[in-house]
């Protein structure tokens, strides 16, 4: 059995797992819409760290929000150590490109909205709040308002705000991808600086190759729509991974396969439905993501 078929109960135990993920939304009027997800299945050992890349508009966003219990599939399963979930939980935090800062709320305010809905006294938050925002480098910005902070200072605050929850799982949807170059490498270095303090069980879904390479144990590659799991690739590189990483030839075999594979899919052309319209892949045309 290959690591994208794990879906039955002979499985190993997973953090998390997707079990025949079929998701389909409605497209020009046909009743039966289009497939977007097409018996989508992996699991996620825990403490592991896995990427997630396909082409443009093939549903990783809507892979995410299913994870998350944001959307009901169609048909399948999500699992949570061997738990099925229908809803979303404390258990399972999503990181959004867009940030989502409460922009009337500090920083301080702002990690500690869900630590206040978990009811926790007010010293308590303080304390748990702080120490999430000094895991990632925002000490002395507390009381800054999110029109105050650069971008990546946003995204380090939405991370900070995802983590003080304490999570089993931090599921990440292109979470550096409105950041400038330098300041995403920074915050890739970042990432795994916490989660080798924290371990937390990791899913990030990622349009950047290299970026996949350099963060993952395990990189899934997505098809093109109807959308499965057509390759499941261990990185295999040590850890501790310095920036030069990189640079060497292991890390480039693995991110030139991907490279090779992605293209391959992308090359594949537009989906189109059974009457032979194309299908949207882009956010300009109402994509699936």
């Amino acid at each position: 059995m290959t690591g994208t078929q794990h879906t039955g109960s002979d499985s190993p135990r997973f953090k998390i797992e997707a079990a025949g993920i079929h998701m389909a939304f409605p497209f020009a009027g046909d009743q039966h819409g289009v497939e977007v997800l097409s018996g989508v299945s992996f699991g996620v050992a825990e403490g592991a760290f896995v990427s997630i890349l396909g082409p443009s508009g093939c549903g990783k966003t809507t892979l995410v929000k299913v994870l998350a219990g944001l959307l009901r599939p169609v048909q399948g399963v999500v699992r949570v150590d061997g738990r099925e979930i229908a809803s979303p939980s404390p258990d399972r935090t999503v990181i959004f490109q867009e940030y989502g800062l409460f922009e009337w709320k500090t920083v301080r305010e702002n990690v500690e909205f869900g630590l206040k809905a978990k009811g926790l006294p007010k010293h308590q938050r303080r304390e748990v709040a702080q120490r999430f925002i000094e895991l990632v480098h925002l000490h002395g910005s507390e009381r800054k308002y999110p029109n105050e902070l650069s971008g990546g200072m946003k995204q380090r605050a939405a991370i900070a705000r995802a983590l003080a929850v304490e999570p089993e799982c931090v599921l990440m949807d292109e979470p550096f991808a409105a950041l400038d170059s330098q300041t995403r490498q920074i915050l890739q270095e970042d990432i795994l600086e916490i989660w080798e303090k924290t371990r937390k069980t990791i899913l990030l879904v990622t349009h950047n190759v290299e970026e996949a390479v350099f963060l993952s144990d395990r990189i899934l590659m997505l098809s093109n729509i109807p959308t499965k799991v057509v390759l499941d690739i261990p990185v295999g590189l040590p850890r501790p991974r310095p920036p030069e990483l990189r640079f060497e030839s292991g890390f480039r075999k693995i991110a030139d396969r991907l490279w090779h594979a992605l293209r391959s899919e992308v090359g594949h052309g537009r989906p189109a439905d059974k009457r032979g319209l194309k299908v949207p892949v882009s956010a300009d045309e109402g994509a699936f993501t």
